[in-house]
């Protein structure tokens, strides 16, 4: 399969109905209009999650790319979905989705520290409360 490479800050166009699984590096991509300007860039993408221009499978009319910036040094490999592979990719991109909605759903939620604990909630098995942690910055002073 097919490898790129995208070096700090340069961006690849993600084509249009191809598929990538980001092997290495990390990235943000960003939803660039038929002008080339960018609109937003919100997703941040890191290793093994799968990348795609999203737009193509909703309408071939939207004339919408999407871009990955490397923030660290990103391969890409091409991935070819097939019968016996859809499933598993599938899954992996809703499990991306849900994953980027809970933490969009946090950040509007929560102040700076609020956001920051439930994450850490999330990601812990063994996280502690907002009002514990409080209680022990309020103990320290």
């Amino acid at each position: 399969m097919k490898k790129i490479i995208i070096d700090v800050n340069d961006f690849f166009l993600l084509q249009k109905k191809k598929f990538y699984i980001l092997e290495d590096g990390s990235g943000v991509m960003g939803t660039v209009s038929s002008h080339g300007k960018l609109i937003c860039s919100n997703i941040f993408v890191s290793k093994n999650d799968i990348v795609f221009n999203y737009f193509c499978f909703f309408s071939d009319n939207l004339n919408l790319d999407v871009e990955i910036i490397a923030l660290k040094k990103i391969t890409l490999r091409e991935i070819t979905i097939s019968d016996n592979t859809k499933k598993t990719i599938y899954l992996q991109i809703i499990s991306q989705l849900i994953q980027k909605s809970v933490f969009d759903f946090y950040y509007h939620l929560y102040d700076s520290q609020g956001y920051m604990l439930a994450i850490l909630e999330n990601l812990c098995s063994n996280a502690v409360s907002y009002t514990h942690l409080r209680a022990h910055e309020t103990l320290r002073h």
